[in-house]
């Protein structure tokens, strides 16, 4: 019965996706909007009853690919303000976002409040990427941003883990947190670099770039997975593993095999950012029905509250990083 809701929800959110792209909208909200609705009515498809299906299925493939777009040495250059941003601006936007969510929900545990900031203190790679070329900006801040939005994922979901092993055990303690934080770096980074010199080597000795591309493509999932069974992170992986794959094949692989991956991602991506959208909207609906009606009100202050704090959190690392780098 999932199948065939998620199969369905593919279709309707692709279909919506359709009609705002060719009329020149964003789709991002229209698909949300219609989740909701859907989520409301008595048909249609429900919403997954495995979330992680989500970061298994669409954020891996999405942030793989677009790690496949970016150059290595573009990043390199701009490596320092990307980290800055990726680790320092995660975890500020994380603290101010627990600080505010304790101020403004009665009762939440410190552990969750700073869960809920690593949750939404990371910005989604294809959005950066798609908006920061469509504004025309300079092509260092694009590579700063495209960077950032790369890496940022794997801090706010080692953040995340962090937080929740001290709401399981009741508090952590700095030396426990250390050691997630290095074994999730490190296992992403062993696990994607391996993962990158495989395929890369698939790739390089591949006559067939069918095969080479679909290998690509199948890519993302056991990365993600392989790194996450070893207690690392798995999007870091993915991250290292695009990076590796775009850096060593950039000079061996055809024209036309480039053609044919660059269509291919393309569609891939299209699909997979408008499911996610719409399984946003779609959840959204059986969230409030699982909260007690006494708490709504707490949720209608706490969400423009927490929104307002993290933009302002943004704005105000921005700007101390500027003022720094310019003395």
């Amino acid at each position: 019965v999932e199948i065939f809701d998620v199969a369905l929800a593919v279709l309707i959110a692709v279909l919506i996706a359709g009609v705002c792209r060719n009329r020149g909208w964003s789709s991002a909200i229209p698909l949300m909007a219609a989740g909701i609705v859907i989520g409301l009515a008595p048909f249609g498809p429900e919403g997954l009853a495995h979330p992680e299906f989500v970061l298994v299925v669409v954020l891996a493939p999405l942030v793989f690919g677009e790690g496949l777009t970016s150059s290595v040495v573009d990043l390199r250059k701009v490596s320092r303000p990307i980290m800055a941003l990726a680790v320092g601006l995660v975890v500020f936007g994380a603290v101010v976002v627990g600080f505010v969510a304790q101020l403004v929900v009665p009762g939440i545990w410190v552990s969750m409040a700073f869960a809920l900031g690593a949750i939404l203190g990371p910005t989604d790679a294809v959005a950066v990427s798609a908006t920061a070329r469509k504004a025309g900006l300079p092509r260092r801040l694009v590579n700063v941003l495209e960077g950032e939005s790369l890496v940022n994922d794997g801090t706010a979901l080692t953040l995340l883990r962090v937080c929740s092993v001290a709401a399981a055990a009741g508090s952590v303690t700095a030396g426990e947190a250390s050691v997630i934080l290095l074994t999730s770096v490190a296992g992403g980074v062993l696990v994607g670099g391996a993962a990158g010199w495989l395929l890369m080597t698939v790739v390089r000795r591949s006559r067939d770039t069918t095969v080479a591309n679909a290998a690509i493509l199948l890519a993302p999932l056991p990365v993600y997975l392989g790194a996450e069974a070893l207690e690392g992170s798995g999007i870091l992986a993915v991250v290292v593993a695009a990076l590796v794959v775009a850096h060593g094949t950039s000079n061996v692989v055809s024209y036309t095999g480039r053609l044919q991956a660059t269509s291919l991602w393309v569609i891939f991506t299209f699909v997979l950012q408008s499911t996610a959208f719409f399984l946003v909207g779609l959840e959204m609906p059986r969230v409030l029905e699982q909260m007690p009606s006494s708490q709504i009100r707490t949720l209608l202050i706490a969400v423009p509250v927490v929104f307002l704090s993290l933009v302002a959190a943004r704005f105000a690392f921005v700007y101390l990083m500027a003022m720094i780098a310019g003395r």
